[in-house]
């Protein structure tokens, strides 16, 4: 995915979550966990902005990434 969008706040456990910024991870995350999977095209999250499933996949780019995989 190519974008031009920014991040204005912090998204995740315990982020502000406004609901661009979040629309802006998951579309990132299922871009980069279908590259994980070795997917052509994004793979949406299922549930809403900070499920499970959305907190889960922040934690796992974070760890992937060399971060503290603290869900924000």
């Amino acid at each position: 995915m190519t974008t031009t969008e920014v991040l204005t706040s912090s998204v995740g456990e315990g982020g502000r979550n406004d609901e661009k910024d979040a629309k802006l991870v998951r579309r990132l995350l299922d871009d980069w966990l279908a590259r994980e999977a070795g997917e052509p095209g994004g793979r949406p999250l299922p549930g809403g902005p900070m499920e499970p499933d959305t907190l889960a996949a922040i934690r796992a780019f974070r760890a992937w990434s060399g971060l503290d995989p603290d869900g924000r």
